[in-house]
């Protein structure tokens, strides 16, 4: 029988030191036989999912099993679908392309928040005992800063009419959170409306849980949003800083 993460229920591999989706610790002591109810033949919690410290969490993975489960007409049939464009997010996150380079590169997502690169120089040096020395290239350090005016409210008003407005579509004139569905839709080949469908209840998920004290979430190899003093922060993931290595060295 197959083992699952105590976490977030995904199914664990041989070998795995973390957990894929949540980056917990993985033991013989804490892997659990899967005896839970399944989606899509993956396994599935029905209890509330706690963080490994004990504050209430939520990843990724159990936002797409939600959203996808929610009973509603726009609700995609298969959480695969949410977990492609939440892909899709981090792929634009991590990309330096669609910041501002004016200063300190920016991306800035109104009523959500800011993220930021922040330089990062290579380090060399000797692992104490081991003595075995170790190189980090230069790369970028992420931050994210929720918004002064982030606010639960502004994304529950939101309207996806403008999808229906091709002609308008793709170019300058759309809002910061309109060309990154559009950007996001044509990276992962995938519908507009379920894009923005996404998104928005991505960012209303982020604003309500970093402004309720003690909660977090996990982003699937992008990071964990904080909740600190009301303003939230973020510790961004090895694949995160690893792609971000990566593009500054491209763009070097």
């Amino acid at each position: 029988m197959s083992r699952a993460c105590r976490t977030c229920g995904l199914p664990l591999r041989s070998g795995w030191v973390h957990c894929e989706a949540c980056g917990s610790t993985v033991s013989e002591a804490e892997a659990q036989t899967s005896d839970s109810s399944t989606v899509s033949g993956l396994a599935t919690s029905n209890k509330p999912q706690m963080a490994s410290r004990g504050s209430p969490a939520l990843t990724t993975w159990q936002f797409a099993q939600r959203m996808a489960a929610a009973p509603a007409e726009t609700a995609p049939e298969r959480w695969e679908c949410v977990f492609k464009v939440l892909d899709g997010f981090r792929w634009y996150v991590l990309n330096p392309v669609h910041y501002r380079h004016t200063g300190t590169p920016t991306l800035v997502i109104p009523y959500f928040g800011t993220f930021r690169l922040l330089d990062r120089p290579a380090k060399r040096g000797v692992v104490p005992f081991s003595e075995r020395r170790f190189s980090v290239p230069a790369g970028y350090r992420l931050r994210f800063r929720l918004s002064p005016q982030a606010k639960v409210s502004h994304f529950d008003s939101h309207s996806t009419e403008w999808i229906d407005k091709t002609t308008c579509s793709r170019n300058g004139s759309l809002s910061v959170q309109r060309r990154i569905a559009v950007a996001v839709s044509d990276q992962m080949d995938a519908e507009l409306g379920l894009v923005d469908a996404v998104l928005t209840a991505l960012y209303r998920h982020v604003v309500n849980m970093l402004t309720r004290k003690g909660q977090a979430f996990t982003y699937y190899k992008l990071g964990k949003f904080l909740p600190v003093t009301g303003k939230g922060s973020f510790k961004a993931s090895k694949h995160a800083r690893k792609a971000l290595a990566v593009a500054r060295a491209i763009n070097a």
